[in-house]
């Protein structure tokens, strides 16, 4: 007989890309020997809440991500890899093991390497035993030979009934139940195209450099679009993240239908040399702007190819832009809130930070306080309560568009009824300015999560201008993060409001779908200008100013706020607006927006068009992925 003690949260995690996950629930350790603390873990999101339901003699995946929260790395490469084990009692053989676990008593392992920190999902696939009733299947996670890892205890409750009458027959339900692995729901959204994996026979392989790797894959078109044929690849990444040459696997010319699934039977060559690779598959179909995911498969290589016919540096980094990975920037969205700030998750669990240094979690759905007072900070929250004379921070925990809110930051605008706007995505810090002014709640989000947020278009705009827009906006904001110091001393890089931009975060994504939809097409594009007139050096991103409308042409830069010219911001003729007799309103520089939305609707002009008219000279740079 054992005792266990379960809490349960409610949380659901948006990842663009990937299926919602259901927070983990937690137990009594059952207290095994941990003989190197430096291998420690927690249990972070489970895939499917308990109880788990299954009909006896079906397959089921599950999968339980962790995170690294010891000082040692893992590498399913080497013979102290992570796996789990059975226990209560230990190494049993378990009576739901899959065709995925190495034995009934010991799961697969934790593929690839995850240095402290990091996140990992471990995919165990159960079959349900015969004999229908409720059970209890518990897991250690174990480094082997090494050690039990410290807070590597988890289990699963499964409800197993009698099988149903009725059958279906569907291709991808057929292959399922021939004990294909069906993995989580991969998914990327790009427009009206939208791409899922629904099984595929094999995750986790372990190969010789240069072999053959037979798989069977089962996608379906989500969207609301048919594909007019597409082609299927798959591009290797090592474990530096350099991704080596592109494999077309597959390649059909007939329609995909919506709501249609494909089978895809295919040979990947293995990369030549050792190492833990992630293998990423992608559909490219007409319509798509970009390459629609539908998962992975990890391939340990455990022994060089006996002939290497690739160079030393045979994988390399996919096309380089300009930036390695997507910026962040930093938001001030509420200065001197009267009564502190209220903080609660929809998501994510969020790590808190008594400045620099972390200092617990706080759980979804847990309201937490933020105050001041003689020049000390306070918190106050689920288990935490602290003071500091640090700023406070809060990041999530694993997903970084995870979505929060301040309950008691009421910011509406007149034209938009009764919504409040308080709803962002990223880290939120509490902090006051250099000078003591102030003090600000600054959102610290992803590049391109500010930009869905901006909300200085209508959602009805032509698309086109809706993008020109969006690209001046990134580049003005990149701009002036990263070559002005007017916000320095308040710590953050641009204010929410039309002082730099109208960023109403969250709550502007979803009431204006169609920009936020504008601001993923043309991800990472900004606005460049060959300043030193050396084509032998990389263009410079500059500045890009906007405004309402003109009367019959825009501003030169000097011609409104002095000093030397700027040669793609010279005046134009805003033919839109000196038709209908418009008068000058706002500063004249850069882009008319009222003059760009009727050349893309009128004469049919694209965002880069739009961009090259009022930006004289100017070249479109996409600088990162």
């Amino acid at each position: 007989m054992f005792f266990i003690i379960r809490t349960f949260f409610l949380i659901t995690v948006c990842v663009l890309g990937f299926l919602a996950y259901t927070v983990p629930t937690y137990a009594a350790d059952p207290k095994h020997t941990i003989s190197n603390p430096a291998f420690a873990a927690r249990l972070v999101k489970q895939s499917i809440p308990d109880p788990v339901r299954m009909e006896a003699g079906s397959t089921k995946t599950l999968i339980f991500t962790f995170k690294n929260v010891g000082t040692a790395t893992w590498n399913a490469g080497l013979k102290n890899y992570l796996s789990a084990y059975t226990v209560e009692p230990r190494y049993r053989d378990s009576l739901f093991r899959g065709t995925n676990w190495t034995s009934a008593r010991q799961t697969a392992k934790l593929p690839g390497i995850v240095s402290p920190g990091q996140t990992v999902d471990l995919v165990v696939e159960l079959t349900a035993p015969e004999k229908p009733g409720e059970y209890i299947e518990e897991f250690y996670l174990a480094s082997e030979n090494t050690t039990w890892v410290k807070g590597g205890y988890f289990y699963v409750k499964i409800s197993v009934t009698s099988p149903s009458i009725a059958t279906t027959t569907t291709e991808a339900q057929q292959t399922t139940s021939h004990n294909s692995e069906k993995t989580s729901v991969e998914t990327a959204s790009i427009g009206a195209y939208h791409a899922q994996r629904m099984f595929v026979n094999k995750k986790q392989v372990e190969v010789s450099g240069g072999s053959s790797i037979p798989l069977i894959m089962g996608i379906q078109n989500i969207g609301s679009q048919p594909w007019n044929g597409y082609t299927l690849s798959v591009t290797p990444v090592n474990a530096e993240n350099k991704a080596g040459v592109t494999q077309f696997v597959s390649e059909k010319t007939n329609v995909i239908a919506p709501e249609s699934v494909v089978r895809e039977e295919f040979e990947i060559t293995a990369p030549q040399r050792r190492g833990v690779y992630v293998m990423r598959f992608v559909i490219t179909t007409d319509g798509a702007t970009t390459p629609l995911s539908v998962g992975t498969v990890t391939v340990n290589v455990i022994e060089d190819a006996s002939i290497i016919t690739e160079s030393e540096y045979a994988v390399q980094a996919e096309p380089l832009t300009r930036m390695a990975e997507e910026p962040r920037i930093r938001v001030g969205i509420w200065k001197d809130p009267p009564k502190g700030v209220e903080f609660v998750s929809d998501e994510d669990s969020y790590d808190v930070y008594d400045g620099e240094t972390r200092v617990g979690t706080i759980l979804p759905g847990v309201r937490v306080s933020m105050w001041q007072s003689s020049g000390m900070y306070y918190f106050q929250g689920g288990e935490l309560s602290f003071s500091t004379t640090n700023y406070i921070r809060l990041a999530p925990e694993i997903n970084p568009r995870a979505v929060f809110r301040l309950p008691n930051y009421e910011r509406l605008l007149s034209y938009r009824g009764k919504l409040s706007f308080n709803a962002y995505r990223g880290a939120v810090e509490y902090r006051a300015t250099k000078s003591g002014e102030g003090i600000y709640v600054i959102n610290d989000v992803l590049f391109e999560d500010y930009v869905a947020g901006i909300a200085e278009t209508s959602n009805e705009a032509h698309v086109e201008y809706i993008k020109a827009l969006l690209t001046a906006a990134r580049t003005y904001a990149y701009y002036i993060q990263n070559h002005t110091t007017k916000h320095d001393t308040r710590f953050f890089d641009v204010l929410a409001t039309t002082a730099d931009q109208l960023y109403l975060g969250y709550e502007s994504e979803k009431l204006m779908p169609r920009v936020a939809e504008a601001a993923r097409s043309t991800r990472g594009v900004m606005v460049t200008y060959d300043v030193d007139s050396n084509p032998d050096t990389l263009s410079e991103i500059v500045i890009t100013p906007y405004f309402a409308n003109a009367d019959t042409r825009t501003r030169n830069w000097n011609e409104v706020w002095g000093g030397g010219s700027k040669p793609w911001l010279i005046s134009v003729p805003t033919v839109y607006d000196q038709r209908d007799k418009k008068k000058l309103y706002g500063h004249g520089v850069g882009m008319s927006a009222r003059d760009a939305s009727l050349r893309a609707g009128e004469k049919g002009e694209n965002f880069e068009q739009l961009l090259q008219y009022y930006y004289t000279g100017a070249i479109l740079e996409k600088m990162y992925k």
